[in-house]
């Protein structure tokens, strides 16, 4: 077998192209008879691209719904898997906390891209006491 893009001899050959890649592949005998050409190509899908706010102010013991969408990049099939909850499909997890806390997701795809982890400090704010007077 003879292959495109610095390749050479019996396969298979593992590749990982940085930019989507073509290679050209044919095959020869000891009489250097070739084969027909068969081209192949490797797409590279764009990173996987998403934001999370640096901060969200909530109110101790209140229902906070984060959410990693929307995403782009990748193939589409995306996986969250927020501080360790397994990954899902859901985009959103609901936190309810009594401290403030930083929470993190990563998101990876059904594909080889290069997963991404964005990080929110969650911060719960103290209940103001409750002076009377009378």
């Amino acid at each position: 077998l003879n292959c495109s893009a610095g390749l050479a001899g019996n396969g298979p050959h593992a590749v990982s192209p940085l930019i989507t890649q073509t290679y050209s592949v044919f095959a020869s005998d000891a009489n250097s008879c070739e084969s027909d050409t068969l081209d192949l190509t490797v797409t590279v899908l764009p990173d996987i691209q998403f934001s999370m706010p640096d901060t969200l102010p909530v109110c101790p013991e209140v229902n906070l719904v984060l959410n990693a969408a929307p995403v782009t990049g990748g193939d589409g099939a995306y996986l969250y898997n927020w501080e360790g909850t397994g990954a899902a499909p859901q985009s959103n997890h609901v936190v309810n906390l009594t401290a403030s806390e930083l929470i993190c997701v990563t998101v990876n795809d059904g594909c080889e891209t290069p997963v991404q982890t964005r990080c929110t400090f969650v911060e719960v704010i103290p209940i103001p006491a409750l002076v009377l007077t009378g």
